[in-house]
């Protein structure tokens, strides 16, 4: 990381612009990630929750969040039913970020369950309020 001391106004949009990356390559990956999802199944979904847990794991997060919705045709695009976070701290190993993450997801998603089994829930827009 640059660290700029009292820079001059004239170099400020310059030290602000917002670094651009090469999606050039982006479909083929995403072709590929889709690729083996279908023919993995479980397993590849599996896979690839190791790596971005790693990865999250590396970059030092210090907050993890699950989310519920209703399912729609978009991909994670229905009413959200049921959202919550778990804090992450420097002394978590992946394993310990993998099992809060697990852990979180499966309260979020029978919370989600309940609600919607209560009919404790209105859906207009896309959006909901849920009772409680």
């Amino acid at each position: 990381m640059q660290i700029y001391r009292y820079p001059d106004p004239d170099t400020w949009s310059e030290i602000t612009k917002r670094p651009v990356s090469d999606i050039s390559n982006k479909e083929e990956i995403v072709r590929e990630v889709l690729q083996n999802v279908r023919q993995k199944g479980d397993k590849a979904l599996k896979e690839y929750t190791l790596k971005f847990d790693h990865a999250a794991h590396q970059r030092g997060v210090k907050i993890i969040g699950a989310t519920s919705h209703y399912v729609t045709d978009s991909l994670d695009g229905g009413p959200i039913i049921a959202q919550d976070v778990v804090r992450i701290s420097h002394i978590d190993t992946v394993e310990s970020l993998i099992r809060k993450g697990r852990n979180l997801e499966k309260i979020v998603l029978s919370e989600a369950v309940y609600k919607h089994l209560q009919w404790k829930i209105l859906v207009y827009n896309n959006r909901t309020v849920v009772f409680h």
